[in-house]
């Protein structure tokens, strides 16, 4: 058994070199120029974004647990409540969850637009009690909180659809693909899928 720095070889294998080092690339001039482009359109677009942030004063964490309603579930409920009042629709949500119990560790993808969240927002802008538009909160909430723990163990639907959709492009690809011609999937073609890959939030 040969040890090499970290790693560990069993048998005759021989040694397997651990040690970083510089990568020297051979680029032509096309290449080059490509590159100083890239960048100068990247800088152009990272110019052309502005961030501000307000900080809220009102309450806190504290006074959202007390109530029983998780902090982020709450505030990705202020998101599309207050969206639909600014635009008067439901917009795809994009919420990264972290499934740092696996190894290796990926993102996963929170759908955070759901039927429980909209029904918050359509109560929430009606002329209904108050007790009843907490009510819808804490559905919402609770819907929330449930999906971000499943997407947490690795059961969102955005990396495996992706990876199905991936998989069927690389059919198609003349080079890529099989031999044997496959009707390309209706979900796919669907105008949902559309909106759920584009994420206004």
């Amino acid at each position: 058994m040969l040890t090499v720095g970290l790693n560990t070889v069993k048998g005759g294998t021989p040694p397997v070199d651990t040690t970083p080092k510089r990568l020297e690339w051979r680029l032509s001039p096309e290449l080059r120029a490509g590159a100083r482009f890239a960048e100068t359109c990247l800088s152009n677009l990272i110019c052309q974004n502005d961030c501000q942030a307000l900080e809220f004063k009102g309450y806190g964490r504290n006074l959202i647990t007390s109530h029983g309603f998780s902090p982020d579930a709450f505030v990705q409920m202020a998101f599309q409540a207050a969206y639909f009042e600014m635009y008067g629709t439901f917009g795809s949500v994009f919420e990264p969850a972290m499934t740092k119990t696996f190894s290796h560790v990926r993102l996963e993808v929170i759908r955070s637009t759901q039927v429980e969240s909209v029904g918050f927002v359509k109560t929430f802008y009606s002329d209904d009690a108050p007790e009843l538009k907490v009510e819808q909160l804490r559905k919402a909430c609770k819907r929330q909180a449930e999906l971000t723990k499943e997407c947490a163990n690795g059961l969102g639907q955005d990396p495996h659809l992706g990876t199905l959709l991936q998989r069927e492009l690389n059919d198609l690809d003349p080079v890529l693909g099989s031999a044997a011609p496959r009707k390309f999937p209706a979900i796919f073609a669907d105008p949902g899928w559309a909106k759920l890959r584009t994420s206004i939030m």
